[in-house]
């Protein structure tokens, strides 16, 4: 065999390698990329839902001027759910709301928050708590809530926020 055939088998051999590193390089940072933003993903989703202070802040501003009856209902066997109608719950008390006797009972599977109210004459109420939670980014939405699907009676002249669940991270 020739020598000068061998150095250039060699120096195409060389080329190749270097092309491969760089493709393995690049591979490897581009498939690292898309696997820690699936693992920040998964992350987030494990982590309850919690009020910013400044979301508390804002929100107790908004509602500190009005009051009414209100109460908070958490999807059933759910303590995420539950812990955040706590958080939420809180802040209405430090409003001076007249907080009702927490639920932690609702059947309703919605990924947001639910607003209802029990009399005709509380809309206006159930608009304004709605409307206050959007305005901290929160997902409230008005709910045509199905008969028995929240247990316990529901007290007259009352807005009710139900909890759903925690939406998945996107």
């Amino acid at each position: 065999m020739n020598i000068s055939i061998l150095n250039t088998f060699f120096s195409y051999l060389a080329i190749i390698a270097v092309s491969l590193s760089f493709i393995s390089i690049v591979g490897k940072q581009w498939t690292g990329n898309i696997l820690d933003k699936q693992k920040a993903i998964e992350i987030a989703s494990l982590k309850s839902r919690h009020l910013t202070e400044s979301q508390k802040s804002d929100l107790l501003a908004l509602i500190s001027n009005k009051s009414d009856r209100i109460c908070f209902m958490s999807l059933f066997t759910d303590g995420e759910s539950s812990d955040f109608a706590d958080e939420l719950d809180s802040i209405f008390r430090q409003a001076k709301w007249e907080v009702l006797k927490r639920s932690k009972t609702s059947l309703n599977d919605f990924d947001h928050l639910g607003v209802f109210y029990t009399s005709d004459d509380r809309q206006q109420s159930a608009y304004f708590v709605c409307e206050s939670l959007q305005k901290i980014g929160l997902d409230c939405r008005w709910e045509m809530i199905r008969e028995n699907s929240v247990g316990g009676p529901h007290q007259p002249n009352a807005i009710y926020v139900v909890i759903g669940r925690k939406p998945k991270a996107t």
